[in-house]
């Protein structure tokens, strides 16, 4: 991965500056908090009112074409209740294909 984005530096140091609990993995939360706790909040509305992410992108897809850009996310989101942040950098760049 560090030869894909073309970074030469120290790839040790470069992790452990990312993992801050020292568990040995970074997690998103690490990264970007409010994006993991956005992410958070819409995998709970999507358990609680569809039974799952993969349910949720099915039914917000409604023209059943097995993919979502941001603009329809965001409008299916409102339709369908989700009260969340959509706009945070979490969904910001979302395409989403699904199967």
């Amino acid at each position: 991965a560090a030869k894909l984005v073309r970074f030469h530096g120290n790839l040790a140091a470069a992790w452990l500056a990312l993992d801050a609990d020292l568990s040995g993995s970074i997690s998103l939360k690490e990264i970007d908090e409010e994006a993991n706790e956005c992410l958070v909040e819409f995998k709970r509305w999507a358990d609680s009112e569809f039974g799952g992410v993969h349910s949720t992108f099915k039914v917000l897809d409604s023209d059943g074409s097995g993919s979502l850009n941001f603009r329809e996310f965001k409008a299916a989101c409102r339709t369908y209740g989700f009260t969340g942040d959509c706009t945070l950098a979490a969904f910001g760049e979302l395409a989403v294909l699904f199967l």
